[in-house]
């Protein structure tokens, strides 16, 4: 399946969750939830609240592909996210989504703004100039978009890539039949 056809829903998860997604015009549309009034803890409600939204942001946005940040906290909330990201990838895979948690914090934002680094306001600033939906919304939905964004040029860099070495593969072969033919008439003359 190309790129261009893959439908990417993002999520920064966390006890405020931001989503995005193109539309169908190829807009970023993008959501925030707060999942329940506990706090950054463990709750079970809170799993099953998640994998409900999960499920009804595949439904909604027709996505097959959903990005979760590769970010699993510090301290007492780290066990916590470890479980969304879990609850997240297996309710995107009941949904028939492929699941990707591969892109840290960090390369998302270098993936999608041309720089890794700076203070939280800084990024937001910048993905709020080059990411114009991702104007008057929330931290969360501005990280989700950096999230889409930086999703896009991964599978993006992994198609070219693998058209790059499909490519060498058939001119190896290429040059490697030239070289028995060469051979081959060598041989016979």
């Amino acid at each position: 399946m190309s790129n261009s056809s893959r439908k990417i829903l993002a999520l920064d998860l966390a006890r405020v969750m931001g989503a995005a997604w193109r539309d169908g015009d190829g807009r970023i549309v993008t959501r925030a939830f707060v999942l329940g009034k506990e706090g950054l803890r463990y709750v079970p409600a809170h799993l099953v609240e998640l994998e409900k939204i999960v499920a009804d942001l595949i439904d909604e946005s027709g996505c097959d592909v959903v990005s979760i940040e590769k970010d699993f906290g510090r301290g007492k909330g780290s066990t916590t996210l470890r479980s969304y990201h879990a609850i997240a990838r297996a309710g995107a895979q009941r949904k028939g989504a492929t699941p990707l948690c591969e892109i840290m914090p960090s390369t998302a934002r270098k993936l999608a703004l041309g720089y890794g680094g700076g203070s939280k306001p800084e990024v937001e600033r910048r993905a709020r100039t080059l990411i114009p939906e991702t104007v008057g919304k929330t931290n969360d939905e501005v990280d989700a978009a950096i999230l889409l964004v930086a999703t896009e040029v991964r599978l993006a860099e992994q198609e070219r890539l693998a058209e790059i070495r499909k490519a060498a593969a058939k001119a190896e072969r290429a040059t490697k039949a030239l070289a028995r033919r060469a051979a081959k008439e060598r041989a016979t003359s």
